[in-house]
């Protein structure tokens, strides 16, 4: 099961750490690796249950997830 939350405190400070399947990963820039990694996608932060950097086919489940709350989201606006 993948957990997403939208993270709606500042978002400056976060360390970039990598890519994976065209998703960027950073370290929380408050609470650094006792947070899980923060990925950003579509210009959004969101707050991840990964500690360690996801390979590729986690980082697609991760996008997909993502796209399915984005049509969920338009459907019930």
């Amino acid at each position: 099961m993948l957990y997403l939350y939208p993270l709606v405190e500042d978002q400056t400070g976060h360390t970039y750490l990598a890519s994976v399947a065209g998703l960027s990963f950073y370290e929380h820039g408050t609470y650094g690796d006792e947070y899980g990694l923060v990925l950003k996608w579509d210009g959004k932060f969101y707050s991840t249950d990964f500690y360690d950097m996801p390979d590729f086919q986690e980082a697609e489940d991760l996008k997909n997830s993502i796209k399915m709350d984005q049509a969920r989201q338009e459907v019930t606006s």
